[in-house]
């Protein structure tokens, strides 16, 4: 498992960044201000991508919500409160996370384009 990670995080109202962390609960944490949530919207899973988010987001009110996922005809809009942490997923059980790959980075920056 490497020590640290090329991941992407998305903060409400700006724009998505990519930032290199250690690969670590603490630093995972760190990401989210707090307790970590893995969530996983109909595009994570195809992309072989986890989504954390803070635990405590709703309840805490942490500042404005953002949409992770837009709405559909067959799928609700999924909306987190806070900063949102994106990683990838060496496999099915979560156990490993790797660097993003060039085509995650891609992928991720259309699905936020835009400061939400």
């Amino acid at each position: 498992m490497p020590k640290n990670i090329r991941v992407a995080i998305k903060n409400p109202g700006k724009v998505l960044v990519l930032e290199t962390i250690p690969n670590t609960l603490k630093a995972f944490q760190q990401a989210v201000d707090g307790p970590i949530e893995l969530i996983r919207p109909l595009w994570s899973s195809a992309a072989d991508l986890d989504v954390f988010v803070n635990e405590n987001g709703g309840i805490l009110a942490i500042p404005p919500p953002q949409q992770v996922m837009p709405w559909t005809l067959s799928q609700p809009a999924l909306t987190v409160h806070g900063p949102i942490l994106i990683v990838h997923r060496a496999d099915d059980a979560g156990n490993h996370t790797l660097d993003l790959t060039d085509d995650q980075v891609h992928a991720l920056k259309k699905i936020f384009r835009r400061p939400t």
